[in-house]
């Protein structure tokens, strides 16, 4: 029963830890922990302003538009868990214009596959 109650007081106080540490933050995304929802990093459309100006250079694969967009946001360019997550928003995000573009018959950019 006493080694019940040691392990959720652990728990309990892993919890508070973890919310100090969020409320503690600067609020620059680079001091984020790893885990924390990456959805508003960015204002509405930032992303694609920041995609369509590094696209208007040439084309590049979704790894380089996830760094363009750490780059935009000064985050560690070497965090590969981030720049995957970043990359794996991005390609939904693609998906669904091309699924709404696709609804309204509209033609997509030419951006090359990578």
């Amino acid at each position: 029963m006493c080694e019940k109650k040691i392990a959720q007081a652990r728990s309990d106080l892993a919890h508070v830890s973890a919310v100090m540490r969020l409320f503690e933050a600067s609020g620059k995304p680079q001091d984020l922990a790893r885990y924390v929802d990456g959805y508003r990093l960015f204002k509405r459309g930032e992303p694609w302003a920041i995609c369509a100006a590094a696209l208007a250079k040439g084309p590049l694969s979704t790894k380089d538009l996830a760094l363009e967009l750490m780059k935009a946001k000064d985050m560690d360019l070497r965090d590969g868990v981030l720049a995957k997550a970043i990359g794996h928003r991005l390609i939904h995000s693609l998906q669904g214009l091309r699924d709404i573009a696709a609804d309204r018959r509209l033609p997509l950019p030419e951006c090359g596959r990578h």
